[in-house]
């Protein structure tokens, strides 16, 4: 299934009407020209906080989240049939794009985002391993939980086993 939301560049699967309620979606965002930001402690937690911030707003809950250096993944889903996952996402990309701007202005989002509307617990949990495991894919840790730059607001992943 595919729609098309001409005022997120990009998007390929979520429209509005599509985002909204107790479903899950993933995201993938890239920084300009692949260029390295999500790299230190301090601006990934000004990210995490963006993305926290925005899932809350707009009821979702980030079920992961992964910062890899030049790009992100997320993965949210509505806490309720108002959700507004697309919105959120959008809001976080406005937000973080603010932030770029007075702290790196060299760099910005890309126009590139992939979203997928993610069906049953195996789907979710099968798109989750691989977004944990993008790390490790890309050689930068052995296992995906000595990743730092990762999270989720409802899920322990220190502690956290497959499946969800």
């Amino acid at each position: 299934m595919t729609f098309s939301d001409t005022s997120i560049p990009g998007s390929s699967e979520l429209s509005n009407n599509s985002s909204a309620g107790p479903i899950a979606a993933s995201f993938a965002m890239r920084i300009s020209n692949k260029q390295t930001v999500f790299t230190d402690d301090s601006t990934v937690k000004v990210f995490e906080k963006a993305l926290t911030a925005q899932a809350i707003r707009f009821g979702c809950q980030a079920i992961v989240y992964v910062f890899m250096p030049d790009h992100c993944h997320v993965v949210l889903q509505g806490k309720h049939g108002q959700a507004q996952l697309l919105q959120a996402m959008s809001s976080f990309k406005e937000v973080t794009h603010d932030w770029l701007l007075q702290n790196r202005p060299d760099v910005d989002w890309s126009e590139l985002r992939q979203d997928k509307i993610l069906g049953e617990e195996e789907e979710i949990s099968n798109h989750v391993q691989k977004i944990l495991n993008n790390p490790v894919r890309k050689g930068i840790v052995k296992e995906w939980k000595d990743y730092k730059f990762k999270g989720s607001t409802i899920y322990d992943l220190d502690t956290w086993l497959y499946p969800i």
